[in-house]
C-alpha cells in the first residue's frame, strides 16, 4: 500500500513543475514529498535519505556521494528556492489583503455614496417642514392681526350698529 502511494507521488512530481523532495521517515516507514527542503538536506548533521526531483527527473540524491562543495552549493540552491518560494507566498498574501481592503473601500463608498444620496433627499423634507411652519405662522398671525381688528373696532364702537 505505501509503495502505491509512493508511486502516485512519484508521477505526480511529473504533473508539478519546479522541486520536489521526497524522503521516508525512519521511525514510522511514511513516505514524504515536498515543495521545500526537510531541514536536514544536505546538512553536515545528514538525516534520512532525500531524493530531489526537478520537473520529473531525479537530479539529487543524498545517497550519492558528492563533494563537500558540491553539498553546499545544492543545499545553499535549496534554500534559495525556499527562501523565493516563501517570498511569493508573501507576495501572494500582501496581495490579497490589498485586494481585501480595496473591496472594503469600496463597499465604504458605497455606503458613503447612500448617505450623500440620504442627505441630499434631506433639504427637501427641510424644505417642506420650513414651509410648513411658515404657513402655519403666517395664518397665525393673520389671526391675530384679525383679532386685534376685531378688538379694536369693538372698543371704538365700530363694531355695534344702531
Amino acid at each position: 500500500m505505501r509503495w502505491s502511494v509512493l508511486v502516485a507521488l512519484l508521477l505526480a512530481t511529473e504533473v508539478v513543475a519546479g522541486r520536489m523532495y521526497q524522503w521516508v521517515d525512519p521511525d514510522t516507514g511514511t513516505p514524504y514529498l515536498s515543495g521545500s527542503p526537510p531541514a536536514w538536506y544536505r546538512s553536515a548533521e545528514g538525516g534520512p535519505r532525500v531524493q530531489v526531483y526537478e520537473d520529473g527527473s531525479l537530479v539529487d540524491d543524498t545517497r550519492w556521494r558528492a563533494d563537500d562543495q558540491r553539498q553546499r552549493d545544492l543545499r545553499e540552491q535549496a534554500l534559495t528556492a525556499e527562501r523565493d518560494r516563501q517570498e511569493a507566498e508573501a507576495r501572494r498574501k500582501a496581495a490579497r489583503r490589498l485586494e481585501e481592503q480595496q473591496e472594503q473601500v469600496q463597499e465604504a463608498q458605497g455606503e458613503q455614496a447612500a448617505d450623500d444620496l440620504a442627505a441630499a433627499q434631506q433639504p427637501e423634507v427641510i424644505r417642506a417642514l420650513a414651509d410648513d411652519l411658515l404657513e402655519r405662522f403666517y395664518k397665525a398671525k393673520l389671526k391675530a392681526a384679525a383679532d386685534e381688528d376685531g378688538a379694536l373696532r369693538s372698543t371704538n364702537g365700530e363694531g355695534d350698529g344702531p
